[in-house]
């Protein structure tokens, strides 16, 4: 689906005075079109404490709220490969984000996908907020990324960590958009501590 005009791309949020100088990002600001010079970062982001390999290259604004924002983590190399849009935890508070999921972010990125990590409102007693944030970002980044990067988007893996996992298999199973297919399944790999006795009491 085409990106709406809500849609908008920002530098990362530790990049803002400074931007990074890759290739990456001059390219990016190169073809930057005019309703994506828009938007503001998520506030109380700490990316200083982030060590510099697991920082995300840019953040995509996918929607009209502060909170609809996404850490991106380009691997250039990655064109037969789908998005991986990861979907943080933190027990759906609102002082949890989604700096806890960079170093996953950053791992998979080094594993040769591309990773938008998206941001959404966690606003208690409205679930709803959270499913719809990332319905529109499932529905617009895709389409950010095909017309920033000139890159063929071949599908989108929906991913999530903790809650984030239960409102991806909440958006996957409910109300999947156009770009979704194939099975939503969960994942839990508990592997206990080598020697570790379970008992019973």
């Amino acid at each position: 689906m085409r990106a709406t005009d809500r849609s908008c791309l920002l530098p990362a949020a530790h990049d803002r005075r400074h931007p990074r100088t890759t290739p990456l990002t001059r390219a990016a600001h190169g073809h930057l079109p005019d309703r994506w010079r828009c938007g503001s970062p998520v506030r109380g982001r700490h990316l200083d404490a982030c060590p510099e390999a697991a920082r995300p290259d840019l953040e995509l604004r996918y929607g009209p709220v502060p909170a609809n924002v996404a850490d991106f983590w380009w691997d250039g190399s990655s064109s037969d490969k789908p998005l991986v849009l990861l979907v943080h935890g933190g027990l759906w508070r609102p002082r949890y984000d989604r700096t806890h999921t960079q170093p996953m972010a950053a791992a998979l990125r080094q594993a040769g996908w591309s990773v938008p990590s998206i941001e959404y409102r966690r606003t208690p007693g409205k679930p709803d907020d959270d499913t719809h944030d990332i319905r529109l970002a499932m529905r617009n980044v895709p389409s950010d990324v095909e017309a920033l990067f000139d890159h063929h988007v071949v599908g989108t893996v929906l991913v999530g960590h903790s809650a984030g996992g239960q409102l991806a298999l909440w958006v996957a199973s409910r109300c999947p958009p156009g770009r979704a297919s194939g099975n939503a399944r969960p994942g839990a790999d508990y592997r206990p501590p080598s020697g570790a006795r379970m008992q019973s009491r």
